[in-house]
């Protein structure tokens, strides 16, 4: 046999090999009848063991966490199984719902409380909206009996001002007259000075003529020279 001939040979054994490989089964990954791994991405390896506390489906290499930790130790592991997986997905499910239900539930009880907020902020600005009513018709009825109160004082005042006045001019009207006849007191009394300042005269100018002619005017007439009463 030639070296071409044993070198060919080689190859044809090689390419053998790799095709029954090739068609070797991988057992590691999950078949039709298998329980698959939930964690695996991709093509899903055969699950070897299910965690009942996780409810979840792991591989020989995603369960290692399960034989190190400290935090898994407490989590019961089972053999997968058809039957095993079928109820885990239905637990599964059952947590699902439960845990929607508890959301929605979370979700409607913070939706009563919005609401709740609402209603209580609406009744707030409608008892704030009175209370602005309340205010503004109490000031307007103050502002009305303001009115009402200063009227009432003006026209007070104004009587009061006008019963002064009158007394002021009545009190005026009084004393001009009081003056007057004062004036004409005094007047007369200039005018009756005047008077007898005027028969002095006259009778200083007797006397004179007298003194000139004794036997004119008798001693009566000297002796009472002014009327009677003055």
């Amino acid at each position: 046999m030639t070296d071409e001939e044993f070198v060919g040979d080689g190859d044809e054994e090689e390419g053998m090999e790799t095709t029954m490989e090739e068609e070797e089964p991988d057992h590691r990954h999950a078949g039709p009848e298998d329980v698959a791994c939930d964690v695996c991405n991709g093509r899903k390896q055969r699950a070897l063991k299910s965690c009942l506390s996780c409810l979840v489906s792991y591989c020989e290499q995603h369960l290692q966490p399960h034989h190190g930790s400290p935090a898994f130790e407490k989590h019961e592991l089972v053999d997968s199984s058809k039957d095993l997986q079928e109820n885990i997905a239905l637990r599964q499910q059952c947590v699902y719902t439960a845990e929607n239900a508890e959301k929605q539930r979370k979700r409607a009880a913070i939706r009563l409380k919005i609401q709740q907020r609402i209603q209580e902020r609406d009744t707030n600005v409608k008892l704030y909206y009175l209370e602005m009513e309340a205010i503004s018709d109490s000031a307007a009825e103050t502002v009305e009996d303001s009115e009402k109160i200063f009227t009432e004082l003006t026209r007070v005042i104004e009587k009061k001002r006008d019963y002064v006045n009158h007394k002021i001019r009545s009190l005026r009207q009084i004393e001009n007259n009081r003056v007057k006849e004062l004036q004409k007191k005094i007047e007369q009394e200039i005018a009756d000075l005047k008077w007898k300042d005027s028969e002095l005269q006259k009778l200083a100018h007797t006397e004179d003529e007298n003194a000139r002619y004794p036997t004119r005017y008798t001693y009566r007439h000297i002796e009472h020279p002014f009327p009677a009463g003055l």
